[in-house]
């Protein structure tokens, strides 16, 4: 999604959530406030900032199960056991 209209959405969360207990209860459970975590990213500092707007509306023990230490970036390598091989080349090793 381009940034430009995420952070159009996320506003719009952001003013809503303040005050409808339902809407903060629906992102928990249909797994969107997780997801809207996982934005702070590579976001830009504005999208940061509607993030932590909507954050401030939950209490502290959703925000410490959804903590940024849950999100870890792990280096994915190619598994050689699914890699294309050429069938006239034998595997060494």
């Amino acid at each position: 999604m381009p940034e430009h209209v995420l952070r159009f959405v996320l506003a719009q969360i952001a003013k809503l959530a303040v005050h409808d207990k339902e809407l903060r209860t629906k992102l928990v459970l249909s797994g969107s406030f997780g997801r809207i975590q996982e934005l702070q990213f590579g976001a830009e500092n504005e999208t940061k900032e509607l993030i932590d707007k909507i954050n401030k509306t939950y209490p502290s023990e959703i925000l410490s199960f959804y903590s940024v230490n849950k999100y870890r970036v792990y280096e994915c390598k190619p598994n050689p056991i699914y890699t294309a091989r050429d069938p006239r080349k034998q595997c060494i090793g």
